[in-house]
């Protein structure tokens, strides 16, 4: 499992207006799809995902986008 944790609320206002829960995919030319679900859930719920997670593999910059943007964007 592929998995990465942020901290998407301070005194329960969103930090991430942008952000929503969801299922978002990327599409590369050559065939390949990523898909990126999103999900909010309590920090110790966070806690025990991150302990199974392999990491996020070189892919944070989706992250990021969904965080800023609400969507991925194409590079």
């Amino acid at each position: 499992m592929y998995a990465k944790s942020k901290v998407a609320f301070s005194r329960n206002k969103p930090i991430y207006p942008e952000l929503k829960e969801g299922r978002f995919y990327y599409n590369w030319d050559d065939g390949w799809t990523a898909c990126v679900e999103v999900k909010f859930v309590t920090p110790s719920e966070a806690k025990k995902v991150m302990k199974e997670s392999n990491g996020f593999c070189g892919y944070e910059w989706m992250i990021d986008d969904l965080l800023n943007y609400g969507v991925i964007n194409k590079r």
